[in-house]
């Protein structure tokens, strides 16, 4: 008797606490994609330049 409850109560809330989480989660790894994918090249291009200017640096201080 107890056992079927706690059953029936598992099954009635979980949909709703799924259903917010799974929204919550997809809605965030979407925003952080979107971030990503529109940051992207700006952060390729300043690693680039990053990189090439501290090899540009080591290279003249080196010689």
């Amino acid at each position: 008797m107890f056992h079927h409850y706690h059953s029936y109560a598992h099954y009635s809330y979980h949909p709703l606490l799924h259903e917010f989480g799974r929204s919550v989660v997809h809605g965030f790894g979407w925003g952080i994609g979107w971030q990503l994918a529109r940051h992207l090249p700006f952060a390729l291009l300043l690693l680039i330049v990053v990189v090439i200017g501290v090899g540009w640096v080591m290279m003249r201080r080196r010689y």
